[in-house]
């Protein structure tokens, strides 16, 4: 399976845009984002966007502190390829966001002001909401957060399952695998929210992977032009020889 692989790094002067080789001196994720690292020495931040075969995609980020999150559109891709198995194989499906969270995107995605004190509201309301465990933690999750599905490390919350559900505990006796959910294929997996910060939210990301038509390079695109590093990825892209 033919893949390409581009990392691009924000630091004090801008955003760079470099290919990367994942084929022979890494072995797992944790090595990818060791190897996106070395790229990138000085970035605060550091994106690794992985396209195959115009049907599957990966995002790695790495922050200035080492952490690194990762999403995939489509859980099919670890069976797929080696790569696919490397980077997201012991990813678990994404939890969708709620509506609320959907709606809170699409407001933050404007620049109205009455819209924002609307989005203002909207968070402090859904905040206050103590009846509704489930709203509570998407928005969490989806917003605040940024993890709308699980980390490469174990969340530190410590939330009281909600009301009429069993705990984590008992769940864990009713599923394989000591309870880690298994992603089947066209799942998406992973974090959903690691681009929240970048201007595009879980339901947005998405969106856009499930959209007909929008191949991977077409997600990116869409994804680094919001985030700022728009012209560098497409330069760098057109240049390729894929």
């Amino acid at each position: 399976m033919s893949y390409y692989a581009v990392a691009l790094a924000r630091t004090d002067t801008g955003w760079s845009a470099a290919e990367l080789d994942l084929d022979d001196d890494v072995a797992d994720v944790d090595e990818t984002a060791e190897r996106l690292r070395e790229e990138a020495p000085d970035a605060d931040l550091a994106l690794l966007f992985v396209e195959a075969d115009d049907e599957y995609l990966v995002v790695l980020r790495l922050d200035e502190d080492d952490d690194f999150r990762v999403f995939g559109s489509d859980a099919a891709f670890a069976s797929e390829s080696k790569i696919g198995e490397m980077l997201i194989g012991d990813l678990e499906p994404v939890r969708r966001p709620t509506k609320a969270v959907a709606e809170i995107e699409e407001i933050a995605d404007t620049e109205d002001e009455g819209d924002i004190e609307v989005l203002a509201g909207l968070e402090n309301e859904l905040d206050d909401d103590s009846d509704d465990d489930d709203v509570d933690e998407d928005l969490d999750d989806g917003l605040h957060e940024g993890e709308a599905g699980s980390g490469d490390e174990p969340s530190d919350r410590t939330d009281k399952p909600a009301k009429g559900r069993a705990s984590d505990d008992d769940d864990d006796e009713d599923q394989p695998d000591g309870g880690r959910e298994v992603a089947a294929a066209g799942d998406p997996v992973g974090d959903a929210g690691l681009l929240s910060d970048l201007g595009t939210g879980p339901v947005q990301l998405l969106e856009l992977c499930a959209h007909e038509g929008m191949l991977p390079s077409d997600v990116i695109a869409e994804v680094c032009g919001k985030a700022g590093c728009g012209q560098e990825y497409e330069e760098l892209r057109d240049s390729a020889t894929l």
